[in-house]
């Protein structure tokens, strides 16, 4: 094949300009902070420990680039942050290379609340990176005395995977909505029709005399202002697993603890900074579903 010299002088222009570009790039991704983390997930909600643990990456085109020092800023509004203001925590400038599993150490953390937070760095030859991107975490229920939801159950105990449902009105404009949700052994929470998150077979499965494991959701897109209507669907899971002909049970003669049920607390906050919560109590109605048998083992 042969080249020609305006071929050549072609190649050498888009050469000079891929290195010019790729030049600027490094420059201008000298010293960074990115992939903020908290207890090892992006924007977590529903953490429940009441120090958290803050992860980042340092970024950087250059070789030989370390970390010398950091500096963490946590509030609880993001407009706090834009003006570089930590009000719920500032740790100033710490000596340090740990950029893992930095314990949060600043004001007490309230329950069901989002936290804004961001990093700077500096490297080894004390040379400054800007400011992270703002990230979050939510806080679960931080407290037994938290919860004022109460489990229910379906009035029929023999019911295989009983529907409780119930109806309230938000006349308000939402700012934020959060579940917080659990269920012995499996539960599903519709929110007017739809399905809330994408999980199966929760919980996890635990020792249920010990400890029940709870998820936090995001449900602010799936209120309507006026009525709407809160339902969830229970399954036996490993909570009532009785022996069934043909199947297989721990022991031959499997475990239950009783009839499933259901534990739901939905926090509601309106834009004039009032609040309305939804419970699990009482008032919530129960009937037969359209799921006739389900077994840990046995399947639906």
């Amino acid at each position: 094949m042969k080249i020609h010299r305006h071929q050549i002088y072609f190649l050498v222009i888009v050469f000079g300009l891929a290195a010019g570009v790729l030049l600027n790039c490094a420059g201008g991704q000298k010293l960074a902070v990115t992939n903020l983390k908290c207890e090892y997930l992006k924007n977590p909600l529903g953490i429940d420990i009441p120090q958290p643990r803050l992860s980042w990456t340092v970024s950087s085109n250059l070789r030989g680039i370390s970390q010398s020092a950091y500096r963490i800023l946590v509030a609880d509004n993001r407009e706090f942050l834009r003006d570089d203001t930590g009000n719920i925590w500032d740790s100033g400038e710490v000596s340090s290379a740990q950029s893992v599993n930095v314990v949060y150490d600043g004001e007490q953390l309230q329950s069901g609340d989002t936290y804004y937070w961001k990093v700077r760095i500096w490297n080894q030859d004390a040379e400054q990176s800007p400011w992270s991107e703002i990230n979050t975490f939510h806080t679960g229920l931080l407290q037994p005395s938290d919860w004022e939801a109460e489990w229910i159950t379906a009035g029929d105990a023999a019911l295989q995977a009983p529907l409780l449902r119930t109806k309230f009105e938000v006349d308000k404009r939402i700012e934020s909505a959060h579940a917080y949700v659990t269920g012995v052994g499996y539960y599903e929470l519709y929110l007017n029709g739809g399905k809330v998150g994408d999980h199966v077979l929760d919980p996890g499965m635990t020792n249920y005399r010990k400890r029940v494991l709870y998820t936090t959701y995001d449900v602010t897109d799936q209120l309507n202002s006026g009525v709407n209507a809160a339902g969830i669907i229970l399954g036996n899971g490993a909570y009532r697993m009785e022996r069934v002909e043909g199947r297989y049970s721990w022991g031959g003669g499997g475990a239950a603890f009783g009839a499933p049920r259901a534990l739901l607390q939905l926090d509601i906050a309106f834009s004039d900074g009032t609040e309305k919560r939804i419970i699990t109590d009482g008032s919530w109605q129960s009937s037969s579903g359209p799921i006739t048998f389900n077994h840990f083992y046995g399947g639906e």
